[in-house]
């Protein structure tokens, strides 16, 4: 896993690669696949000795987070607006 990786420029990476990934993946899908190892190795970074990273890594939880709560009325929503958002480019 990339997020143990010694080297820090790594570590941050895949958070932050988490982080947006949260952001464009289907929220059923993750649901589905479910999210606990995910959330569990950001948990881990909260300790992290870098503060920098320990800030990325609670943004990145709170985005899993955020995904796997919503109801299913705002995924919908959130969907429409992606796609748009996707051709206005």
């Amino acid at each position: 896993m990339y997020s143990r990786d010694p080297k820090l420029p790594i570590r941050r990476t895949a958070v932050l690669f988490i982080g947006l990934l949260s952001k464009y993946m289907d929220p059923s899908e993750l649901k589905m696949k479910g999210t606990d190892w995910i959330e569990n190795d950001l948990r881990e970074l909260l300790q992290d000795p870098e503060p920098s990273l320990r800030i990325i890594a609670s943004q990145a939880l709170f985005r899993i987070q955020r995904v796997g709560s919503q109801p299913e009325t705002q995924k919908a929503v959130c969907r429409l607006r992606k796609l748009f958002s996707c051709l206005h480019s």
